[in-house]
Parts: structure tokens; sequence; C-alpha cells
């Protein structure tokens, strides 16, 4: 029984050498010689710990057991702190609702989270800040706003008899974006809405216009006027329509004005009475474009959500530019944007490398994909079947650089060479087509007093030519020796007052009396015969020998 307490005892010495090489090897551990000294301090005491159950008394010996448990307890703990299995217990992951997306990502480069980000509109929630968290083991999914959705429909009401103040409510409740307010004398209450451009149906982003009356008495002139000073570019506006003092608005970049708003007013006066109104507003700070290819990834997305722009990727592989470094930009490095302006960064996807197809379906799909420019030659191939891939201008593996073309050799089957069928019978042509795997297709051709009927006379692919199986070619046959037969002209073929009558007629008739033979129909003035009547100057009459394969002129009066 000693003796199985003293291989148990083993155990926790085991357990904490082991603990110990984990550490040796994690090299990356920011505390690495605090828990290396720790991890070998253990390994002492459970030897010790050992030593001591062999040559202890029995009480003793229970002590000892207790201590042992403790110590397999603290190494468990200590294995379990430094592998981040108890991250979820002792590191909870707080709530990001309305925190700015900056500070997420911050959070978890600092707590080793891979933070994916994914975006939606929100009218409550302020612009790349987060709606929502979803989490899993070291990932954490945050819903970023985009604030208002700008294309989305609202109904306006008609706004007739609102005052201005309600007006400006349901503009800021509904997130318009492009409303223009003037105002005109008018017999209405003052600050009331007399009409406006549009009702029903819109969308946030349509320019609207609201006219709002100044009142029914006249404007009294002014010499002092309000301090714009960092108020909206709106409400200063306004107050200019309604004051009936003329105005304009230029833009100018500031570091703490937002957007929108007045940075400073000149004012234009005519004996101390004010005129005219210059407005200098704030299209946000000044924001220089860097260089983005000195810049990775997560510095590239922290700067624009720091500098509130929009940043559209793509990418694309390159051969000599590293795997997330940008490749091109737009606006280049140096130019000056304002906030909320659109950057479109195209980005490497690092090294492209050739790989193994199936067919050739999908090695097209996979180069179309990644812009890889290629060329498919068609080939004959005895082993290979038809379509299918002979061999690429890349091996497996291979680098695909930017300006490579890949060529892909595919097979056409094993070739067929064209025999001649000239003189060949019909019959001996389709049994030989059908052995060859060759869609030969008939056609009659002219008469002939040498060669006699459905024999080859021409074909529409030469003789010897190397063609894949499949391939259709015409063969044109003989029509045979041409009979003559003795034409006869019944009168009730003639319909007396109608030319077209006639000669439709006539050739329905001789094409079932003298089949093979050709007939070309004129109409004829003549005042002397009926319309639709035969006429003499026709090269045949009742009686005549007409031929197979022979065209005739026969005229009809009209």
């Amino acid at each position: 029984m000693k003796k199985i307490k003293s291989y148990l005892l083993l155990i926790p010495t085991f357990i904490s050498i082991v603990n110990l090489v984990f550490v040796m090897l994690d090299t990356e551990n920011v505390y690495f010689i605090f828990n290396a000294i720790s991890a070998l301090f253990l390994v002492i005491l459970t030897v010790f710990l050992t030593i001591a159950f062999l040559y202890t008394s029995k009480e003793g010996r229970k002590h000892l057991i207790v201590s042992t448990i403790v110590v397999i307890l603290y190494i468990a703990f200590n294995f379990s702190i430094n592998n981040g299995y108890l991250d979820s217990i002792l590191k909870p992951i707080p709530d990001f609702s309305n925190k700015n997306i900056i500070d997420v990502l911050d959070w978890g480069e600092k707590n080793n989270y891979n933070i994916i980000q994914l975006s939606d509109y929100s009218d409550f929630i302020p612009r790349n800040h987060i709606i929502s968290q979803k989490t899993s083991e070291n990932e954490i999914i945050v819903f970023m706003s985009l604030g208002p959705n700008y294309d989305k429909n609202v109904t306006l009401p008609n706004m007739k008899g609102w005052t201005i103040e309600k007006v400006l409510n349901f503009i800021e409740e509904n997130h318009l974006k492009n409303v223009t307010i003037k105002y005109e004398n008018s017999e209405e209450e003052q600050d009331t809405v007399i009409s406006a451009d549009k009702f029903g149906l819109i969308k946030r982003s349509d320019e609207i216009t609201i006219l709002v009356s100044r009142g029914p008495e006249p404007i009294e002139p002014q010499t002092i006027i309000s301090d714009f000073h960092e108020k909206s570019l709106l409400e200063a506006k306004i107050w200019l329509e309604k004051h009936n003092i003329n105005y304009t608005v230029e833009y100018d970049f500031h570091g703490i004005i937002p957007r929108e708003h007045v940075i400073e007013q000149v004012e234009t006066k005519n004996n101390d009475v004010i005129t005219f109104i210059k407005l200098i507003a704030s299209k946000g700070r000044y924001i220089e474009v860097p260089d983005f290819s000195t810049l990775k990834f997560e510095e590239i997305t922290k700067w624009a959500l720091l500098n509130n722009l929009i940043i559209d990727i793509s990418e694309r592989y390159d051969d000599t530019i590293p795997l997330g470094v940008a490749i091109e930009q737009n606006p280049k490095a140096g130019a000056t944007i304002e906030e909320e302006s659109h950057i479109t960064l195209l980005l490497s996807k690092g090294q492209l490398y050739m790989k193994d197809f199936k067919n050739l379906s999908e090695f097209t799909n996979w180069a179309q994909e990644n812009n890889v420019e290629y060329e498919i030659v068609y080939e004959f191939h005895d082993a290979v079947l038809e379509n299918d891939i002979i061999e690429f201008s890349h091996k497996i593996n291979d680098l695909i650089k930017n300006d490579d073309k890949i060529t892909v050799k595919v097979s056409q089957g094993k070739p067929i060479v064209i025999p001649n069928f000239v003189g060949m019978t019909k019959s001996s042509i389709s049994t030989q087509c059908q052995n060859l795997s060759l869609n030969c297709n008939f056609v009659y051709g002219s008469y002939s007093y040498s060669v006699k009927k459905d024999t080859a006379t021409q074909q529409s692919v030469a003789p010897k030519t190397t063609v894949k199986a499949t391939t259709t070619i015409s063969i044109t046959l003989s029509r045979g020796t041409p009979q003559t037969f003795t034409l006869i002209l019944e009168p009730d073929w003639f319909m007396t007052g109608n030319a077209t009558t006639t000669i439709n007629y006539l050739r329905t008739e001789l094409a079932k009396q003298t089949p093979g033979v050709k007939y070309t129909f004129y109409t004829i003035s003549d005042n002397s015969l009926p319309p639709g009547g035969y006429h003499p100057n026709s090269q045949v009459r009742n009686g005549s020998k007409v031929t197979q394969g022979q065209t005739y002129k026969i005229y009809i009066v009209k």
C-alpha cells in the first residue's frame, strides 16, 4: 500500500515537470522569466514532498497528501491562467454598446481578442459606434453604426401652416439631409409654412424646398445681427432668410468646429444697415491622405475611423507586394480631403500560386475570380478525351506573376481525317460517317447525265482535313439524269382578270406536272389580251418539251 501511495505521489512531480517544459517552450509569454522560475519551484517542491512522504510517520503522511492535492490544484490553476482558459471568468468582456469602434479595437488588441466588424445603419447610434455585439471564444463580432440610411423612404406630410420649430424638429427626427428653407413676405402668420415643393413618399436625401412666411409686417433693417459662430449653418440661413438679408456661403477646413457649422461671418453695411453677409462654414478637419503602402491594415482602419472617412476596399494578388499592403489608392498620398469622403484602396492578397484543376470550367472560374489572363488552345490528342485538359503552361505551385498569361491546352479528342466522299454513294457515305463519328448532312444539287442519282458531287470540308468527332459535313448529291416532260397548259389554270392569281396557280400545277423543272414568271402589258391570260412571248407554250434542271420564262398579261 505504501508503495502504491509512493507512485501516486509521483503524479504531481510528473505534472510539474510537464508544466515546466511547457512554460520553457512558451517563449511568447510576457511573464516568461517569472513563470519559468515558478514552474521550477513547483518541480523542486513536489520532489521534496515525495521524499518527505517516504520518511515521515503515518500521521504526517496524511498532511503531506493534503499538501500534494493543493499543489496539484495550484498547478492546474496556473496552467489554466497561462493558457487563457479562465479569461472569460477573470476577464469579462465589457458591453461595447454605443462605444467608439476605435476603443473596441484597442481593447481587443490588449486582451488578445479578434474583433470582427460588421456594419449596419442606425438612426439612434452615432456613426462608428457599436450597435450590438456577439461573443465566441477569442472572437467578438461587433455591429458598427453607419449612421442614418439616407436612401431610406419617409413620408413627408403636407407642412402648410406648420411652425418653423415643428419643421426643424421633423427634419431632425427623420434625418432629412437636403432641406432648403426660404422666407418671403406673406399675409400668413410669421414663421409658418406657406408651401413645400414635395410631400408624400420621399427619400431622406431628396432635395426639399420649404417656403416660410416673414409675416404681413415689413421687416425692419438690421444694424446688429446674431453671432453665428459655431452655430449650425441651417440655423444661420434661417435667421438671414427671415430678416431678408442676402448672403453667400463659403467653406473652409477647421480643426475644431464641426462640418456645416459657421466658422465666421463677414458683414457688409450701408449707413450702418447690414445689407449682405458672407458665411464661412466648416467642412471639417483638414485631412491629408497618407501613403497607405507604409501602413498595416489595422492602422488604415483606425485612421479612417478616426477621421470619419469611408474606405472602399478591394483585393488582388500581386507577385511583389506582400499580403495586406496597399497596391493602389485614390486619392493619392498627400491629397487633401474632407470628412465623410470616400477612399478606394486596392490591397494585396499576397502571391498567387498555380493550383491543380479537375476540369476547364474549374480553371476558368478560378482565373476570372483572380484576374488571371489565360488562353485556351485546342489540340488533338490520342489519349486525352475531348474537352479534358492536356497541360498548362504553368506547373502546380508555380508563382503566377502579374503579367503572366496561362496557356491551357485542351483536347479535341482523337484526330479524324476527312475522306474524299466525291463519287461515293449516299449509303456508303452514311456508313463511313457513322464509323468516324461525323455528322453528315445530305443536300441535292443539280441533275447530271454523267453522275448517277445519290452519288456525291461535292463536300463542305475538303478531303484530308483533320477535324474532331461530331464535326458536321454537308454532302451534295447528284439528282441523276434529267427527265423531259411535255408541257400541258390547261385553260382553267388562267384566271381572267388577275395575273397574280394565275401565276400562283401555275406554280402549284406545274410543280406537280413537271417536277424538277424551274419556271420564272413575269407580267406584261398587252391591250389585246385579257389580264391573267397567257402571253405568246413566253419561252414555252402548250405542248413544249421541258427538261429537269432547266429554267423557262412564262409571261402573264397584267
